[in-house]
C-alpha cells in the first residue's frame, strides 16, 4: 500500500510540473540610460508535446524593446531560452513596482493552463534628498511677529519619498512652527516648503541664528538629508556684513569689523579648516570669535575640533547631536563609532550652553547632560534605535532623564511598520517631587495606487 501511494503522488507531482517558466536571472541591478538583458526559460519537463499559445508583460512596461514571438511548440524534454530586453528610461526609473511579470498561457493534451514568472530589479538611484535655503541668506525683523522662510526639498531620485522634516535653532531663541513637517515628494519632484519662525525675546543683540533641518525617511527612520538655513535678525543696532560666499564652508577664514556711532563696535572672525591626519583620518577645526573693542571682551562660540574616521567619529568643543529625542547642544564632548555595517554606539557629556568660552555676557549655569544612542539593524528589512538621555538642571533644580526606543520593519514592498516607546522620569532636587511619563505609538504605511496611507 505504502509502495502504491508513494507511486501515486510521485506521478501526481510530475504532472504538476510538466512546463518550467522562470526567468534566467531572478534580480537585476538596472541604471538610468543603459538597457539590459534578460531570458525567459522554457522547460517541458513531460513526456508530452505543450504547445505555448501566449508569452507576454502582465500589463505595458516603459522601455520595453524586445519581447518574445507568441507562439511556441515545445516538445518533450525541450528547453527554449527567450530574450526580451527594456531601455531604462526615466518612466522606467519611476515605477512603483520593482517587478517584471510575464504571463503564460499554454495547452497540454487538449487542456488550456496559465503561468507567471517575474523577476525583480534594483534602481541604481540616489537616495538623499537634496534640502537648500531658497535664499543664501534669510533677513527677518525682530519687530514682525511673524516672518517666513522658504527652502527647497527635491527628490532626485526617482521612487516616490515620504519624508519627515524637523527644524531645530541653533542658538535657541527662535520660535519655529512647525518645527515639523511631513512632506510626499513624488520621484524627480523638487517643492518649495515654507514655515514661519519668530524671535522669542526682545533683546539688544541677536546673534546669528542657523536652522538645522534634518530629513527623515519614514519608511525606514533613516536620516536621508540635512543642511542648515543661515538666518539673520534685523534690529537697530545691527548692521549688515557681508555673509559667506558659496565658496565657504569649509577651508576658509573671513574677518569683519562692525563699527556704530553708538559705540557698538566689535571684530568678528570665522574660520574653518579641514585636513588629512593619515590614510583614513580627516581632521575639522571650527572657530567663530566676536571681540567687542571698547569693553576689551569677547566671545568664542560654534568652535570644535573633530576627528573622522571611517568607522569614528571624535567631536570637542560645540556639540549639537540629533535623533535622541531630546533637545541636544552646548559645549562639551562627542564620539560615536560603528561596531559593523549594521550597528552604531554613540555617546556624549556637554554643558548646555552656546558660548565655548566668554567675557562679554554673564552665563548663568547650564544643564549638565549625558547620553548614548545605540543603532541597529537593515534598513531594508528591520532597523532599530535606543537612547537614553540624563539633564542635571541646576536652575530648576531637577534631574531628568529620557530613554526613547523606535523600530522599523517593512513586511514586503507594500507594508512598513514603525513603533516607537519612551519613558521619561524628573526628579526635584528641593521638594523630592517626581514625575514619570510613558509614550507609545505605531505607525503603519502603505501604497494602494496613486495613493499613500
Amino acid at each position: 500500500m505504502v509502495l502504491m501511494l508513494f507511486g501515486f503522488f510521485n506521478a501526481s507531482a510530475q504532472d504538476s510540473q510538466q512546463l518550467n517558466f522562470y526567468f534566467e536571472a531572478d534580480t537585476l541591478t538596472v541604471k538610468q540610460g543603459k538597457s539590459f538583458l534578460n531570458f525567459i526559460v522554457l522547460e517541458n519537463l513531460g513526456n508530452t508535446e505543450i504547445t505555448v499559445q501566449d508569452v507576454g508583460p502582465k500589463q505595458k512596461y516603459p522601455g520595453l524593446l524586445l519581447s518574445t514571438q507568441s507562439e511556441y511548440t515545445l516538445l518533450p524534454g525541450e528547453t527554449k531560452r527567450l530574450p526580451i530586453k527594456f531601455l531604462v528610461n526615466i518612466d522606467f526609473m519611476k515605477m512603483k513596482s520593482q517587478q517584471i511579470t510575464y504571463q503564460l498561457s499554454y495547452l497540454r493534451e487538449g487542456v488550456s493552463e496559465n503561468l507567471e514568472a517575474t523577476f525583480s530589479f534594483n534602481r541604481n538611484e540616489e537616495k538623499h534628498i537634496a534640502l537648500y535655503a531658497f535664499a543664501r541668506e534669510s533677513y527677518i525683523s525682530a519687530a514682525e511677529e511673524i516672518s517666513t522662510i522658504s527652502m527647497f526639498v527635491e527628490n532626485r531620485g526617482f521612487s516616490p519619498r515620504s519624508l519627515m522634516l524637523a527644524f531645530q535653532a541653533i542658538p535657541d531663541g527662535l520660535e519655529i512652527r512647525p518645527n515639523k513637517m511631513a512632506v510626499t515628494l513624488e520621484g524627480q519632484e523638487k517643492r518649495l516648503v515654507e514655515f514661519n519662525v519668530s524671535v522669542r525675546r526682545q533683546s539688544t543683540f541677536y546673534p546669528d541664528y542657523n536652522i538645522d533641518v534634518i530629513a527623515t525617511d519614514l519608511v525606514d527612520n533613516t536620516t536621508v538629508g540635512n543642511t542648515n538655513l543661515k538666518v539673520i535678525v534685523l534690529s537697530s543696532n545691527r548692521q549688515l556684513v557681508r555673509g559667506p560666499g558659496a565658496e565657504m564652508g569649509k577651508n576658509y577664514a573671513e574677518v569683519a569689523y562692525n563699527g556704530q556711532r553708538s559705540g557698538f563696535n566689535y571684530m568678528q572672525l570665522k574660520a574653518n579648516t579641514v585636513f588629512e591626519l593619515g590614510k583614513d583620518t580627516q581632521a575639522t577645526f571650527n572657530i567663530a570669535t566676536d571681540y567687542f573693542m571698547d569693553e576689551s571682551q569677547y566671545n568664542l562660540y560654534d568652535t570644535w575640533f573633530q576627528l573622522k574616521t571611517e568607522k569614528s567619529l571624535y567631536r570637542l568643543g560645540n556639540v549639537f547631536a540629533n535623533d535622541y529625542d531630546y533637545s541636544i547642544s552646548g559645549r562639551g564632548v562627542l564620539a560615536n563609532t560603528k561596531i559593523d555595517d549594521n550597528k552604531l554606539v554613540e555617546v556624549f557629556a556637554l554643558d548646555n550652553n552656546y558660548n565655548l568660552y566668554g567675557t562679554n555676557f554673564p552665563e548663568s549655569e547650564g544643564s549638565k547632560l549625558a547620553g548614548a544612542k545605540y543603532k541597529f539593524g537593515d534598513a531594508k528589512k528591520f532597523q532599530g534605535k535606543l537612547s537614553y538621555v540624563f539633564d542635571h538642571n541646576p536652575r530648576a533644580q531637577t534631574d531628568s532623564q529620557v530613554a526613547n526606543l523606535l523600530t522599523a520593519f517593512v513586511l514586503d514592498s507594500l507594508h512598513r511598520f514603525k513603533v516607537e516607546t519612551g519613558v521619561s522620569h524628573e526628579k526635584g532636587n528641593v521638594n523630592k517631587e517626581e514625575n514619570t511619563g510613558i509614550s507609545a505609538g505605531i505607525t503603519y504605511q502603505t501604497t494602494m495606487g496613486k495613493w499613500d496611507f
